[in-house]
């Protein structure tokens, strides 16, 4: 948890950072953001750890199939990246190209949730057949 308030106490130095840097050199400025932002993504992904294994302990015991599961986290990373790489689109002032990643990034989770949507109809299908 430690890890969390020195990310965010990272963040608003940055933030205090660059507002300074902003008149003397914004292009510094800019990778200052941007490498405070690897660093939170870095930090967010050392907590999904335990979330992972809490899934691979359940996929266990209910015998869950482990590739809707790795979908799921596909879906997840992809979401939070595409999310991450609009805010720094938006903070660079092109709005317009952090739409066309969050776009592309809706796209590729639906056709990544294209094989989970068939095993929900072909489910519904079994038990519908077995009334």
């Amino acid at each position: 948890m430690i890890q969390f308030f020195q990310a965010i106490g990272a963040v608003l130095l940055t933030v205090v950072l660059v507002q300074v840097l902003k008149q003397g050199s914004p292009g510094i400025g800019g990778l200052l953001s941007l490498l405070t932002c690897v660093l939170v993504l870095l930090i967010a992904l050392h907590y999904f750890r335990p979330l992972a294994d809490f899934i691979s302990t359940l996929e266990r015991m209910t015998h869950l199939d482990s590739g809707l599961l790795k979908m799921l986290f596909k879906v997840v990373g992809i979401a939070i990246i595409a999310e991450m790489a609009e805010m720094i689109c938006a903070d660079s002032g092109n709005q317009a190209m952090g739409k066309a990643l969050q776009l592309l990034a809706s796209t590729v989770i639906l056709c990544l949730a294209v094989p989970m949507m068939t095993d929900f109809l072909e489910l519904v299908e079994g038990i519908l057949k077995g009334l």
